[in-house]
């Protein structure tokens, strides 16, 4: 069964081989940084930089290698603003920024938080504070800070409101709905027919018809990795003769 197929299954409410897995293919199922840096450490897998794109909610991308490690059915679709109602941070350009605990990470060119006081703010173009955070906070809070559109009282002053607030806001809808259109089809094209395949009682390998693998399940892995600590797990492609190396690990 591929991926799409048992997402696709779950949604409809009918039962797949296994639970569909995602991990940050949206905000709401999303990992904040300093927890994605410690999940790395953890894996031993520390090879990447962390890139920052929602600055609010300080959430990182997640990297391929940490959804083939967890056997992740989701993936995501980058954004062009990370929010639309500060267009002043796009994700196009990066800098070196730090996370909230000090480390070193990728963030959008146009993040400048600024500390005044016990806070850390982010302002807009007009030099209103749109968002903060403490010096031991995890994220940017906007409650009690940020509320542009409170004076209205009806529909008509709501809207009237939103365009003086907000005059590029269709223009950045209409940029960001095509950017995701042509994500979404090349990333429908780029994992097309990734099938799971049943290697043994004990193995399943998630495999693309050019034979990338995207993941490997094993089915019984609270028996299997304590007895297999330090092994490999060894692919061997037969009309090739190339092999590929997997090390396992019970941490």
């Amino acid at each position: 069964m591929t991926s799409r197929e048992r997402v696709k299954i779950a949604i409809n409410h009918k039962e797949p081989d296994r639970v569909p897995i995602d991990i940050g293919s949206m905000r709401s199922t999303g990992i904040e940084a300093t927890a994605y840096k410690r999940l790395r450490e953890y894996l031993n897998i520390n090879d990447r930089p962390i890139k920052l794109y929602d600055v609010w909610q300080q959430l990182t991308w997640t990297d391929e290698d940490i959804l083939e490690y967890f056997h992740a059915d989701v993936r995501s679709i980058e954004r062009i603003y990370s929010a639309w109602w500060n267009p002043e941070i796009k994700l196009d350009k990066w800098k070196e920024g730090e996370l909230t605990d000090g480390t070193k990470a990728e963030v959008p060119k146009g993040f400048s938080p600024v500390k005044e006081g016990k806070f850390y703010v982010i302002k807009n173009k007009k030099g209103e504070i749109v968002a903060k955070r403490s010096e031991n906070g995890l994220y940017y809070d906007q409650v009690g800070v940020y509320h542009p559109l409170r004076e209205a009282k009806n529909t008509t002053e709501l809207k009237k409101q939103y365009k003086d607030l907000f005059p590029e806001g269709q223009d950045i809808a209409s940029e960001e709905q095509d950017h995701l259109r042509t994500q979404s089809n090349k990333l429908r094209k780029n994992t097309e027919g990734v099938e799971t395949i049943r290697v043994s009682d004990e193995i399943n390998v998630d495999i693309s018809p050019d034979g990338k693998i995207y993941g490997i399940e094993l089915l019984n892995a609270n028996e299997q990795l304590p007895i297999m600590k330090g092994s490999k797990f060894i692919l061997a492609d037969e009309s090739t003769g190339k092999t590929r190396q997997f090390p396992i690990s019970a941490e």
